[in-house]
């Protein structure tokens, strides 16, 4: 028979038990999954087992998702009612506009603003002085 040997390396993590405090090694990848999931069971050479307590790097990606999904949502309403906020000024700006062209006309055509009545001078005046006001009313 003949002897043959294999041999591995290994990269372990030296860690100490919690419980008891004795040194011991796990392989890496076996230390970063259970820091990863946070949920996985390790056991120390005495048989205490014990995981990572707190939170796992998963569940601080998650956490973090969800606070910059609340502040995407955030952000979308704030500019929803800002772009609704701009409407409602335009067409009040719009309104007012209407109103002034309006007035105009009615000064052109040599009505008092205030009372309504005609006067046959101001009609005379904003024809000859300013034809081009008559113009854009």
């Amino acid at each position: 028979m003949t002897a043959v040997t294999i041999s591995k390396t290994i990269d372990l993590e030296v860690l100490e038990c919690p419980v008891c405090g004795i040194p011991h090694g796990i392989p890496e990848d076996m230390t970063r999954r259970a820091r990863h999931e946070g949920t996985r069971n390790l056991y120390c050479p005495n048989g205490h087992w014990y995981n990572w307590a707190g939170v796992s790097n998963l569940d601080r990606a998650k956490e973090r998702l969800a606070k910059l999904e609340q502040s995407l949502e955030w952000w979308r309403k704030d500019a929803e009612a800002k772009a609704e906020s701009l409407q409602v000024e335009r067409n009040h700006s719009k309104a007012i506009r209407g109103e002034l062209t309006k007035l105009k006309k009615r000064v052109t055509n040599g009505v008092c603003p205030c009372c309504h009545r005609s006067f046959q001078n101001l009609r005379r005046h904003m024809a000859t002085k300013h034809p081009n006001e008559a113009k854009d009313a």
